[in-house]
């Protein structure tokens, strides 16, 4: 499945595997949440495959906004049916959602957040999914154990679904931070790191693991442009 991202495509085999769970991970800046976003809007606006956008951090309003800055017209494709928002962001504090799909406030539960991610995905026969984010969800866990369930049963319905989906997240075992994210990599097909550092904060972008194809093993340079993310030369082999 191709992503549409200038520079990412050529580094497995002309896209991502189809159907598979891809853990996006990266630190803050990195770009993580452009690079999931650019995924779908690409997909419905040149591919014609509907994406669903779970978010539990940033309002949905706050997205479409900022992607506005790229030239990304997320409303005119929601009125198409080609892309859906379901906005989890308020349920945490109790609070009503703004949007036409928003969960009720009633507080987080996570199997009502996955009939919702179902029903919404089928009902738009979406293509492409993307969570946004796994740091978002382990918040309301206050146990390992429970944060481990909580992934087993996230990427269960991805899976019964057959959605390419992208589960944003922090790059944990660089940071050594996020026990969800340690689960998710053991439970994603592949794993894309990013990240953002070292002198001029420059970004970077490492294809870590890839089920089912064939993928570059160098360190990339990664830009954001006024088009979104665009990956870059190798910068060095990694094994």
């Amino acid at each position: 499945m191709p992503t549409g991202i200038p520079g990412l495509d050529e580094l497995m085999e002309g896209g991502l595997p189809l159907g598979r769970i891809i853990a996006v991970l990266g630190n803050s800046g990195s770009g993580r949440s452009i690079l999931g976003l650019q995924c779908l809007h690409t997909g419905a606006k040149k591919f014609s495959e509907p994406g669903l956008y779970v978010t539990l951090g940033a309002p949905a309003a706050q997205v479409r906004q900022e992607a506005l800055r790229f030239g990304w017209n997320l409303r005119k494709l929601e009125e198409q049916n080609m892309l859906q928002f379901l906005d989890g962001s308020k349920t945490k504090q109790g609070l009503p959602g703004e949007e036409d799909f928003s969960l009720q406030p009633l507080g987080f539960d996570l199997d009502r957040l996955l009939l919702e991610i179902m029903r919404t995905a089928k009902r738009i026969g979406a293509k492409r999914l993307v969570f946004d984010s796994l740091p978002t969800l382990g918040f309301n866990y206050e146990r390992p154990l429970e944060v481990n369930q909580a992934l087993f049963k996230l990427v269960e319905a991805c899976r019964r679904l057959g959605v390419t989906t992208l589960l944003i997240g922090d790059n944990s075992l660089e940071s050594g931070k996020g026990h969800e994210q340690a689960v998710a990599e053991t439970l994603a097909d592949g794993i894309i790191v990013l990240n953002r550092g070292g002198p001029g904060q420059k970004r970077t972008l490492h294809i870590r693991k890839m089920r089912a194809t064939h993928h570059a093993d160098s360190l990339h340079t990664l830009e954001i442009t006024e088009n979104g993310v665009a990956v870059g030369p190798a910068l060095s082999p990694l094994g």
